[in-house]
Order: structure tokens, then C-alpha cells, then sequence
């Protein structure tokens, strides 16, 4: 699931660019292979993955939001 996840996301990035998109992940794995030698698809930096960070943003908002109204409610 991340994979084709991650495939959708490289070939967006492509096709915003003008440059070909990839068919398949391996496709995608055998491009970064050129790149560094070293495949880490299904590795999450926890400090720089935007999307993540900015989850748990929101998610941290949610929840002390609900602890405010709960205590709002109790009173």
C-alpha cells in the first residue's frame, strides 16, 4: 500500500515536471538504484516527512480540544 502510495506521488511530481512517469514501483526502486545505491522506500523520517509532522499537529489540536471540552462540560 505505501509502495503504490509512494509510486503516485513520484509520478505526480513527474508529470508536473514534463518528465516521463514510471510504470511500476520496481521501476522506481531500479531509478533511485542509479541514484545512491541504496532502496529505503518504506523508511519514515520521522524529523523531515512533512505530512507526518503536520499530522500529528493536527492530531495533537484534536485531542486538546476535546480535553477542553470535556473539562468545560464537567464544570
Amino acid at each position: 500500500m505505501r509502495k503504490s502510495w509512494l509510486l503516485n506521488i513520484e509520478n505526480q511530481r513527474r508529470i508536473s515536471l514534463n518528465l516521463d512517469v514510471f510504470d511500476t514501483f520496481e521501476d522506481l526502486e531500479n531509478e533511485n538504484d542509479k541514484d545512491d545505491g541504496v532502496v529505503e522506500a518504506d523508511t519514515i523520517n520521522l524529523e523531515e516527512d512533512y505530512l507526518l509532522i503536520e499530522s500529528i499537529n493536527i492530531m495533537e489540536d484534536f485531542l486538546n480540544l476535546n480535553k477542553k471540552i470535556i473539562i468545560t462540560k464537567v464544570d
